[in-house]
């Protein structure tokens, strides 16, 4: 933050952010280890890669390269 390539934020919240998703597939696999049939399973490669995309890019649709369509 202190060279300006990250914008300023509150360090706490964002770790918290952050650690979420891990928290999340603890819990997920521990409610769900207590079911006969998951009807919902979820791949946590799949879920974590998601994650770390929308920290990085967000759900913004990508800008297309190149000049401008007019």
């Amino acid at each position: 933050m202190a060279r300006g390539e990250f914008r300023t934020l509150d360090i706490t919240s964002d770790v918290h952010g952050m650690i979420a998703p891990v928290q999340f597939l603890i819990l997920y696999k521990r409610c769900t280890s207590v079911c006969a049939v998951n009807s919902v399973p979820l791949d946590p490669e799949q879920f974590l890669s998601t994650q770390v995309e929308i920290l990085l890019h967000g759900l913004a649709t990508p800008h297309p390269s190149g000049p401008a369509s007019s």
